[in-house]
């Protein structure tokens, strides 16, 4: 087959492709190819992958008519497509600026379409970065939000114990309270009973016997429980020496 006829076999594929028969359209492509590698040949055939969503083959046919022309607007503009439909919107956002920068300078009137395709772009690199910065705020409150709670829970159970610490110190400061009165008492032969029971100490006897007597001054009283105290340290300093 001559370059004219591949030419031919390649317009016949048009007709196919504007009729939307894509498969016949890149039967027609298939067979130019054969004989004679021509990078528009995989354009037009990367357009009917394109219509039929067959970005795998998209990518492909784009990359060969790149590697025979670097240069071919519609090549890079379907690559840049193939990188959009796959979210990688940093590559497509590249190749349709290329494009663009191709189109100007071949003075070719593809910027519109051009344009449109790198806006989508754009919009989605930002959506998708959007959505990424709002993922990891509502992560980072989750996760404040956790640590407040941890935090109060550490501290209520910090104050109970405490709470308890303290109950039990005061329980252990009663008792040893009441064991210093009792060691007292022994050491002056005062006799102690319960709290339920009276007191009874030198001073109330005194006061009792003073009493049953008509009843004494209150110095008088004094005086007697004071001369028993004086006595039993006499008694002590005498058997210490």
């Amino acid at each position: 087959m001559t370059a004219e006829k591949s030419d031919s076999v390649k317009e016949k594929g048009n007709k196919h492709f504007l009729q939307k028969k894509y498969n016949d359209a890149i039967q027609c492509y298939n067979s130019a190819i054969q004989q004679s590698e021509k990078a528009i040949y995989y354009v037009n055939r990367a357009l009917c992958y394109i219509k039929l969503k067959q970005w795998d083959k998209v990518y492909l046919d784009s990359r060969h008519a790149l590697d025979l022309d670097s240069t071919y607007i519609k090549a890079n503009c379907y690559l840049g497509q193939y990188y959009l439909e796959q979210q990688r919107y940093d590559e497509a956002i590249y190749y349709f600026k290329y494009s663009l920068d191709l189109s100007k300078i071949q003075n070719k009137n593809f910027g519109d379409e051009i344009n449109r395709l790198l806006r989508i772009a754009q919009k989605k690199r930002f959506l998708l970065l959007e959505n990424k910065r709002i993922d990891c705020e509502i992560e980072l409150q989750t996760y404040l939000k956790t640590l407040i709670t941890e935090d109060k829970d550490k501290k209520i159970q910090q104050r109970i114990e405490n709470y308890f610490h303290d109950k039990q110190q005061e329980k252990n400061g009663g008792s040893m309270n009441d064991n210093n009165s009792n060691e007292t008492a022994k050491h002056y032969n005062i006799n102690v009973t319960p709290r339920e029971k009276v007191t009874s100490s030198p001073l109330t006897e005194t006061t009792n016997e003073s009493s049953n007597n008509g009843g004494n001054s209150g110095l008088s009283l004094f005086k007697q429980y004071l001369s028993k105290v004086i006595g039993h340290h006499n008694n002590e300093i005498s058997t210490s020496l």
